[in-house]
């Protein structure tokens, strides 16, 4: 516990410089790292650690955030490069899954690319967010979402639980927990709007902060127990070693993976779902 709180601590020091200075190119400079460090974690967990795979994986995670700053006109345009991006990805393993002679399977190229494009989408929706209008507030929510769904829903759990939610999976998640941090979530974002409102002066629409905190807090427990999905399957404890007691990047970034990109979608192809006015 003690490695925990104090990996916990270094990283929040390390975090808050990096959310600080986000107006600027160090932001997706930072992602494009933590989207690598994904796609080599992923990679190495699902036994694909060769540098045919390796190389073209942690290249095209390292992509996703930084072309967001000379590409992205607009968040559906940025959306459709990413899949051609994608495609280009796809089609170049599948060229080397044939010219290596069958040394390297379809099924772990489908699964390769669907763990990177994963952590890709998630890093680069967190690098789009910042740029769209309300960016520098709206970004915000996506940590926000995932720490006080996971924080909650642990303390919850641990109060309350009784009913297993997906022991198969996660043995110590209760149903409980995954109610609490629901709860949580959605009055947590509430606060976040009136902080919001206090120090920006734009205004919040609480009805529907309070209705995204809870499909987004729905959000990031799925992320973490897909996360925790590919690893059981693959006989996994971590994916990496990078922070003492916590694990890797896609250990501390799963449930925030999937937040991201549902925020997005909620903010770019949803005006009804306008947080702030």
């Amino acid at each position: 516990m003690k490695v925990r709180i104090i990996s916990a601590i270094v990283g929040i020091l390390i975090l808050l410089p990096v959310l600080w200075f986000s107006d600027t190119v160090l932001f997706p400079i930072v992602l494009a790292l933590c989207g690598a460090m994904a796609a080599y974690e992923i990679v190495s967990c699902i036994g694909a650690r060769v540098w045919y795979v390796l190389a073209p994986s942690m290249t095209f995670a390292a992509l996703g955030p930084l072309l967001t700053e000379w590409v992205a006109s607009s968040v559906k345009g940025y959306i459709a490069f990413l899949a051609m991006l994608a495609f280009a990805y796809l089609f170049l393993l599948l060229t080397v899954a044939v010219f290596t002679g069958g040394k390297l399977k379809y099924s772990l190229v489908a699964e390769t690319v669907i763990g990177v494009v994963y952590a890709t989408v998630g890093f680069t929706s967190i690098a789009l967010l910042r740029r769209i209008a309300g960016g520098a507030y709206l970004f915000g929510m996506v940590f926000v979402g995932a720490w006080m769904t996971d924080t909650m829903a642990y303390f919850t759990g641990r109060l309350l639980g009784k009913h297993k939610l997906c022991p198969s999976i996660s043995p110590k998640k209760t149903l409980e927990g995954s109610i609490g941090g629901v709860i949580f979530c959605a009055l947590s974002f509430l606060l976040y709007g009136f902080i919001v409102h206090k120090i920006v002066g734009v205004t919040p629409n609480y009805p529907m902060l309070f209705i995204g905190g809870a499909v987004l807090s729905v959000a990031s427990q799925i992320g973490d127990l897909a996360a925790s999905l590919i690893k059981r399957e693959h006989g996994v404890k971590d994916y990496g070693k990078l922070m003492p007691g916590h694990g890797g990047v896609m250990d501390r970034f799963d449930s925030i993976l999937a937040v991201a990109p549902f925020l997005l979608l909620l903010c770019g192809f949803a005006p009804a779902f306008a947080f702030f006015y």
